[in-house]
């Protein structure tokens, strides 16, 4: 049992937080998955337009591993499936009818962790899993060298995931006993610093780690590099989120799925920020309500490392936050040259930062045009990972495949960086081009 006091990072003040109250969201009648999201598949359909769907009824399966496939969230019909460039499916739509489901053989815990594996690949559940490296979903024939949970998150708007699951205490000790048959190594949890949780539970057999500090400490990618660090492409470990586990555990112990789970909603462009419980798939039309998607910016994630979404989409599968924030209208005349007053700033740019500002109502302007990359020191004192970032984004630009890897590439994700992104003078995606490299890591290797 290790603590973490981390201290570079940041933890953005903005106005439209959620309120801690679960409000269940109105079901509506569309529903619709995104086989994009989950990243490393290669989709095969199943199914086409018209096609009959029951609960946990596959939808399409890897080509690269055709154990993994992704089911569907409710029953109906397969209203349509939108392709893209080059016939690549975006997105598959379900009118929901009814509420038959696919029947799921019900599992004792102390008796059939042995059947947990096979469980998870048979049901579609799988998928639930990501890999570091490279965040995709892992190939089930590869076996991980540990696995991590954490109930610590610090993004924007994030959870308070003590507090949403309070009830589920057991399903998740015995979701981390079942983790435990997946690995010859250590299964990881990691808690916020001071909490008491799991003080009356029995954790035998589990590593727990503290950790406190600003955004980015209840990140899975800082936690790793300072709990076990990923030496090599080779060296797998997964990790997946708790409210995922929990359903995991009801549905191998109860044979019957269980697609709900509750997201934090927050930002201006909300009338009512707070806890939503939703069914996977849900399009964010019905959990938000009419949004002016000219006026306000929606967002799949956090405001950090969320991706851009509208109104006839759902959440990306793994993320647990909903974020709709200002959207810029135009540039501000002369803004280099006002005091900023109320300007959002880490650095000593405006006068805010000496007055100090409470929430703000933060826009998605860049607040100036991209230039060449200076070395200020701006994305080390936000980056809690002994990297050197600079450097790292000058190989990935490069494209120096052997620096890239001397500089620790295998343990980086875009979302670690996403504040280097922010508080950046050059107004350079940091986050994007470590994506980059990543992908030529992958696909080189």
């Amino acid at each position: 049992m290790n603590t973490y006091n981390l201290l570079k990072g940041h933890n953005l003040k903005l106005k439209g937080g959620p309120s801690k109250k679960i409000v269940e969201a109105p079901e509506g009648e569309f529903f619709a998955i995104h086989p994009c999201q989950f990243k490393g598949m290669k989709p095969k359909l199943l199914v086409k337009k018209g096609s009959s769907v029951k609960i946990g009824s596959p939808l399409f399966f890897d080509k690269t591993k055709d154990s993994v496939k992704i089911v569907s969230p409710v029953c109906g019909i397969i209203e349509d499936i939108v392709l893209g460039k080059r016939r690549v499916v975006e997105k598959i739509v379900i009118k929901k009818q009814g509420e038959d489901f696919e029947p799921l053989d019900k599992h004792s815990l102390e008796s059939d962790t042995s059947k947990f594996k096979d469980f998870l690949i048979d049901s579609g559940l799988w998928s639930y899993f990501r890999q570091r490296p490279f965040s995709k979903v892992p190939d089930p024939s590869v076996k991980p060298r540990a696995i991590f949970l954490t109930m610590h998150q610090t993004g924007p708007f994030n959870l308070d995931l003590e507090y949403i699951l309070a009830d589920c205490k057991e399903q998740l000790l015995s979701g981390l006993k079942l983790l435990s048959t997946l690995t010859d190594g250590n299964v990881f949890l990691s808690l916020k610093r001071g909490s008491t949780f799991f003080d009356e539970s029995d954790l035998d057999g589990i590593n727990v780690n503290y950790f406190g500090g600003p955004h980015p400490s209840g990140n899975i990618g800082v936690q790793i590099h300072h709990i076990e660090p990923i030496a090599n492409k080779d060296d797998l470990v997964y990790y997946m989120s708790a409210q995922d586990l929990a359903s995991i555990v009801k549905a191998f112990e109860s044979g019957s799925y269980d697609f709900s789970k509750i997201v934090a909603c927050g930002g201006t462009g909300l009338e009512n920020p707070a806890y939503y419980r939703i069914k996977r798939g849900a399009l964010i039309k019905d959990i938000a309500g009419d949004i002016d998607s000219n006026k306000y910016r929606i967002i799949s994630g956090d405001v950090l490392s969320g991706t851009i979404a509208n109104l006839e989409d759902s959440l990306n599968s793994f993320d647990e936050v909903l974020s709709v924030i200002p959207e810029i209208q135009e540039r501000e005349f002369v803004g280099w040259a006002l005091p900023g007053l109320k300007k959002y700033s880490l650095s000593n740019t405006f006068v805010s930062s000496a007055l100090g500002l409470e929430d703000s109502d933060l826009e998605t302007g860049l607040n100036g045009s991209i230039r060449a990359i200076i070395p200020f020191g701006r994305w080390e004192r936000v980056l809690p990972m002994d990297i050197f970032p600079d450097f790292l984004i000058k190989s990935i630009l490069s494209q120096d495949i052997e620096q890239m890897e001397k500089l620790g590439i295998y343990e980086c994700d875009p979302e670690d960086f996403a504040l280097c992104s922010f508080v950046c003078q050059s107004k350079v995606e940091v986050s994007q081009i470590i994506n980059d490299g990543l992908e030529l890591v992958e696909r080189e290797g």
